[in-house]
């Protein structure tokens, strides 16, 4: 349930830093306690303003663009039609050895994974599915491209956060 609530927390913050700022997340926050019951909770948010979001083709491809050394804690979006495409570009990646991606889309009878990624050189590989491990071991861009799974049923409409590491 506290991941439920830490991932609804993060795509509120993040919405309401889209529609201020047409798009380019400019919030920024520092680490908070918010005291619970008997626990504490962390909330970490890092800034957002190298994360940009772009809906294009006539809505049907949002594309998130970030560069390697502003990657925030997580990259919190609503698809709201069961079209929609995601694509994560990751830009400057260099020197290092893997880029993990995490991909949780809460609710029920959810069909969302990440399909393909394009390395720099512009070769594909995939599919895969709610985690990505992958060897970076070209410098430059890439882009990773999450969608519906054809051989499943479901939607991919709903909230979507996404984990991502380059180590």
């Amino acid at each position: 349930m506290s991941r439920f609530a830490f991932c609804s927390i993060i795509l509120l913050l993040v919405s309401c830093g889209a529609k201020k700022s047409g798009g380019r997340m400019a919030d920024s926050a520092k680490s908070k306690t918010v005291p619970g019951k008997g626990d504490s909770t962390f909330i970490t948010k890092v800034t957002h303003s190298e994360l940009q979001v772009i809906k294009l083709q006539n809505d049907s491809l949002i594309e998130v663009t970030v560069k390697q050394g502003s990657i925030p804690d997580s990259i919190s979006l609503t698809l709201d039609h069961h079209y929609q495409q995601l694509h994560v570009r990751i830009f400057q990646v260099k020197e290092k050895d893997s880029l993990v991606a995490v991909l949780h889309a809460p609710g029920e009878g959810r069909n969302l994974r990440f399909n393909q990624i394009q390395l720099p050189d512009g070769t594909l590989d995939g599919p895969f599915g709610h985690e990505l491990h992958y060897a970076a071991k070209q410098n430059g861009d890439y882009t990773l491209i999450l969608g519906k799974d054809n051989m499943a049923d479901g939607s991919v409409k709903g909230p979507v956060v996404i984990y991502l590491t380059l180590k």
